[in-house]
């Protein structure tokens, strides 16, 4: 493989976010979070049920986004169907660790709804919103590489 296969990035992003959400949706019905990417995501743009769809629309298209990077990533390395699905939990496991380490205290001075005071600053690897958070977030992100590499050979 020599170029990044657009359909199947595309459709293994989507694949990989929505297995994302799945994971926190559980975790978050377990009591292991309060984290939820998509109302923290639409929450910059609106409040309640809006804020939610929009939030989702906006992780899936993000899933779709990364999915480009992590596929050229997958060309750059040499990875193919036998060890797509490793070589993406290994990229998903430096993704959880930059999201965990940087987006998520830059999200206290950036998202409004924090400015407001109307939600809690997630904190360094989203420690704010429970103490299985951090573990949740590096683990989650495994997943989505894992999905993503694996769907993404499969259509390939």
């Amino acid at each position: 493989m020599t170029d990044v296969n657009v359909l199947g990035a595309i459709i293994a992003g989507l694949s990989a976010a929505a297995v994302f959400s799945m994971f926190t949706a559980m975790a978050r019905a377990m009591g292991m979070t309060t984290m939820s990417i998509e109302k923290t995501l639409g929450s910059m743009f609106a409040e309640g049920t809006t804020a939610t769809v929009i939030g989702t629309i906006m992780h899936l298209m993000s899933g779709i986004v990364f999915a480009f990077v992590y596929a050229v990533i997958f060309v750059a390395v040499g990875a193919g169907a036998s060890n797509g699905w490793l070589i993406g939990a290994i990229i998903g496991l430096v993704h959880g660790l930059m999201v965990g380490a940087l987006v998520m205290p830059m999200m206290g001075t950036i998202h409004p709804a924090v400015k407001a005071g109307t939600m809690t600053a997630p904190g360094f690897f989203a420690i704010n919103r429970g103490e299985a958070t951090p573990a949740g977030m590096i683990v989650g992100h495994i997943i989505f590489g894992a999905v993503l590499g694996f769907t993404y050979f499969l259509i390939v």
